[in-house]
């Protein structure tokens, strides 16, 4: 049943151009969607929205480690939940569970050098910082989140995508948004580290934001 809206979109700030800019929501393969006919009326799966406000975290230009890496997209008008279209939970006035391992889900570079044209998704572990320092020659802090795996990676392409947790929730597991995608290895070899800003942080800018922003 479709009975929810959707008017912000959340990203990392250093994905936002000053083009004119849309938000696609609902896509897997990036040619060629089928219809949703899941509610007996056949509608495109995949939104096109357009955006007519880009909000970036004020301190994001000025910081010389790449944090405050996150921004919202405001779209001109709202967009209805269905099957392929749905919201991830952020969770207020509380601190979040700590976990080890996230998902994270994209369209980004394959090991072939291609953008993938079919959604990708990887499983990546929470690793120390230090790693991520000692790999990117930068400074971390309690802003990002630094992620490493054996076997996968996030690439060009996939910043600003979600770095999501199932978090079992009053009795319910629901996914749980942790972190956006900011920066990983130039190379986007399987089996490195990557940088994400952490989501937890910033829940205060974020209402802040969308409560001023929102239509009423």
């Amino acid at each position: 049943m479709v009975f929810e809206r959707l008017s912000f979109v959340l990203t990392a700030a250093h994905c936002i151009s000053p083009l004119y800019t849309t938000v696609r929501l609902g896509d897997y393969l990036t040619v060629d969607p089928e219809d949703d006919c899941s509610t007996g009326v056949c509608i495109p799966r995949a939104y096109i929205k357009n955006v007519d406000m880009k909000l970036t975290h004020e301190n994001f230009d000025s910081d010389p480690y790449g944090r405050y890496d996150i921004a919202l997209l405001r779209m001109t008008d709202v967009v209805m939940f269905s099957d392929y279209v749905r919201p991830i939970c952020l969770l207020l006035n509380a601190k979040m569970k700590k976990v080890l391992q996230f998902k994270v889900t994209g369209w980004g570079r394959r090991e072939n050098g291609e953008m993938s044209r079919v959604l990708q998704k990887t499983t990546l572990s929470r690793i120390d910082s230090s790693y991520c320092e000692s790999h990117f020659i930068t400074k971390t802090d309690q802003t990002q989140i630094c992620t490493g795996s054996y076997s996968s990676e996030t690439c060009n392409g996939d910043s600003g995508g979600p770095l999501s947790a199932e978090v079992c929730y009053k009795g319910q597991f629901r996914p749980f948004l942790y972190g956006v995608v900011s920066f990983g290895s130039q190379n986007c070899t399987t089996g490195g580290v990557g940088v994400h800003t952490n989501v937890e942080e910033f829940i205060d800018w974020i209402v802040s934001a969308v409560n001023r922003y929102s239509y009423n």
